[in-house]
């Protein structure tokens, strides 16, 4: 009995470009606190491998760590397999790289809707199958941060995530993900860069037009005056957390473990 309940207990563990954390229940340790490498996240999760022996783990992605895209629907491709194929084709023309290897995992959504594609690097892939075997654990999720954020914030037209050097916009109908593009603004130019951009695709000027808001949800990160951008448009929401989080992968963990 008492074996049964361990192996229900369950953590969180963040991967993104500014750190590694493990969160289980309220107890949160950082495990590496700069840009990691692979083998600097092997080396700190398998040094932890006592708080991961016999657990489900949730595993949450950010930044150069994980791709996220959309692939119109085509209606001769029936099987996942075929799918999680055009994913990994489509990843390798997006980083104009054919020589790279990617594992594709595919949420096929009702006929006829477009596909949403997660993708991550297949030596990557393989650290973390390798790493349930060796530490006894088992990946109960993995997903990233957008796909999260997602779940947590329905009935919007567009999903903007605001992350240090990164922005994701997603466009959403019928509650269903129909689109994404992403900039990469320099570091600390973030509001700046996404405010350009809105401005180029006339973005504000037609929302006053639509009902579904658009929600910009901002990593605790990110210093900048984000409310600037609600002011301009009355359906923009502005929502940036003020917690004490040092990181990026911090803020992640928090609001990830918390929608366990």
């Amino acid at each position: 009995m008492w074996r049964q309940w361990f192996k229900q207990t369950m953590v969180t563990l963040v991967i993104a470009d500014d750190g590694v954390v493990l969160k289980d229940g309220q107890r949160e340790t950082v495990l590496v606190t700069q840009q990691p490498s692979l083998s600097e996240v092997e080396h700190s999760i398998r040094q932890y491998r006592s708080k991961l022996k016999g657990k489900r783990v949730k595993l949450v992605l950010a930044g150069s760590w994980v791709s996220v895209m959309v692939l119109p629907w085509q209606d001769h491709l029936s099987r996942r397999d075929d799918w999680e194929a055009l994913g990994v084709q489509a990843l390798q023309k997006a980083c104009n790289n054919t020589s790279e290897n990617w594992v594709c995992r595919v949420a096929l959504a009702e006929y006829g809707r477009p596909v949403l594609v997660m993708g991550i690097s297949e030596k990557f892939h393989q650290l973390l199958m390798t790493l349930a075997n060796d530490l006894s654990f088992d990946w109960k999720q993995i997903k990233p941060l957008n796909t999260v954020l997602l779940n947590k914030h329905t009935g919007v037209g567009k999903l903007v995530v605001a992350e240090p050097g990164l922005i994701t916009m997603m466009q959403l109908e019928r509650e269903s993900l129909v689109g994404v593009s992403v900039l990469k603004p320099p570091l600390g130019q973030e509001l700046v860069g996404l405010q350009q951009h809105l401005v180029r695709l006339n973005m504000l000027g037609q929302q006053t037009h639509q009902r579904a808001k658009t929600h910009v949800i901002v990593s605790a990160a990110l210093p900048q005056n984000w409310s600037a951008l609600q002011e301009e448009q009355a359906n923009l929401v502005v929502i940036k957390d003020r917690g004490g989080w040092n990181s990026h992968a911090q803020w992640i963990a928090h609001l990830s473990h918390a929608s366990h």
